[in-house]
């Protein structure tokens, strides 16, 4: 279990006599912190862009299909999903708050389902990751002891490589240990709690990657933007880079905030033409969709039940470095929405190579993800389920539980931070 990771460092805690005898002191400065990257990432949206959505998301924006009018997307029949596997993956974080440190969980799951016309089971399965880890605030909450009892980067590293741990099954046994960052753009420990637990669970999904058979039929839906944004560049790449192993498996990487993307609003700031098309007769002009905030407002007007957009090739600002590294998983992206009330839109992106390969079987696949997401509502039905399997609930209340009743035994009187 997840919470038995911190019982070393719940008896490593400083008894309230020792604690006053010390004077006030941060954390080892010789502990990782967090990279400025990551902490960048704290201002931004999911899609890469900064929080007031004032500032462009994309470095480069253009229609990678030949049609510019959006298309109903044909529901799979019984005969295209016979055989076929369906994977997702997804991830959830929970974190003790307290005044002088932060415990972090993170946790992803991959679930598997399996459609067939005859018997043949098993139908589903699934498997998790966990990871751990300790943000120290205060550098005199605990004794020495800790340091026994929780994972240093290796001789010679500053930092973690988050990556090559989660691909380790003795790389996450126990919980990584990190400073709070102070004098940093955002140096709220809250907020760098945060970035941690975040980076953690991304980085626990890239690694799942490499579990999903990519010898069977099918499709890997993969929730949130195909680039990460609180994963660095280079672990992306790497992260990514079973998907060119694939030759049956398709990448799917959905998202379900619509309300904070631009990826309409910004190609049509670039393309009057397409002004002209989608809005015939209306004089759009780049003042008016300049008070236009996000595509939640263009997609009712140009979109009906069923239909997907044309792909666009969207290279995000933020992770413009990973298309410089590996230009072939440039996101292609488009939006579906649901035929069944109430409406919702889902947000789709496959990497350029995929496309490129076997532009067909990318449209089979997206014809899945929507089939999935019809069945499920609001979002993707395996999706929910992937969500389902990695959440953290019971784990964070009992380490809530145990951490409350370590601190009340070694009578530590720090205040707790109020959340």
């Amino acid at each position: 279990m997840l919470d038995n990771l911190f019982t070393g460092a719940l008896t490593s805690l400083r008894n309230d006599a020792d604690y006053r005898k010390l004077p006030p002191r941060g954390p080892p400065t010789d502990l990782p912190a967090l990279s400025a990257e990551a902490l960048e990432a704290l201002q931004q949206t999911v899609y890469g862009q900064q929080l007031d959505l004032k500032s462009h998301a994309y470095h480069s924006i253009e229609l990678a299909e030949d049609h510019a009018t959006p298309r109903p997307l044909p529901l799979p029949d019984r005969h295209d999903v016979a055989g076929v596997h369906i994977h997702s993956i997804d991830g959830s974080n929970q974190r003790f708050d307290h005044a002088s440190f932060y415990f972090i969980i993170a946790r992803s799951a991959l679930v598997s389902f399996k459609y067939s016309e005859s018997p043949d089971k098993p139908y589903t399965n699934h498997k998790t990751l966990d990871s751990a880890g300790l943000l120290l605030v205060d550098g005199n909450a605990f004794d020495d002891n800790l340091y026994s009892h929780v994972r240093r980067p290796a001789s010679g590293s500053e930092n973690f490589d988050l990556l090559a741990l989660a691909l380790d099954p003795e790389g996450l046994s126990e919980p990584l240990l990190y400073r709070h960052k102070a004098g940093a753009a955002n140096s709220n420990p809250g907020s760098q709690a945060l970035g941690l637990a975040v980076s953690l669970q991304q980085n626990l999904e890239l690694a799942l990657l490499r579990d999903v058979p990519f010898h069977q039929r099918g499709v890997c839906i993969r929730d949130g933007p195909l680039f990460s944004t609180s994963v660095s560049p280079a672990d992306t790449v790497s992260g990514l880079a079973p998907v060119f192993q694939w030759h049956e498996q398709v990448l799917v990487s959905v998202s379900k905030r619509v309300s904070e993307s631009t990826l309409l609003l910004e190609l049509l700031l670039g393309q009057s033409d397409l002004r002209d098309h989608w809005f015939p007769g209306q004089n759009i002009t780049r003042s008016t969709l300049e008070s236009v905030s996000t595509d939640s407002v263009l997609l009712p007007r140009i979109m009906s039940p069923g239909d997907r957009t044309p792909l666009v090739r969207a290279v995000p600002r933020a992770r413009r470095k990973v298309v410089d590294q590996e230009e072939e998983l440039a996101p292609l992206v488009c939006y579906y929405l649901s035929r069944s009330r109430p409406h919702r839109y889902i947000r789709m992106e496959v990497p350029q190579f995929m496309w490129e390969r076997d532009c067909e079987k990318v449209e089979w696949a997206l014809r899945l993800v929507a089939w999935q997401h019809e069945l499920g509502r609001k979002a993707p039905l395996i999706q929910m389920q992937a969500d389902r399997c990695c959440q953290l609930t019971s784990e964070i209340s009992r380490l809530r539980w145990r951490a409350t009743a370590a601190l009340h035994n070694s009578n530590l009187n720090i205040p707790e931070v109020y959340v």
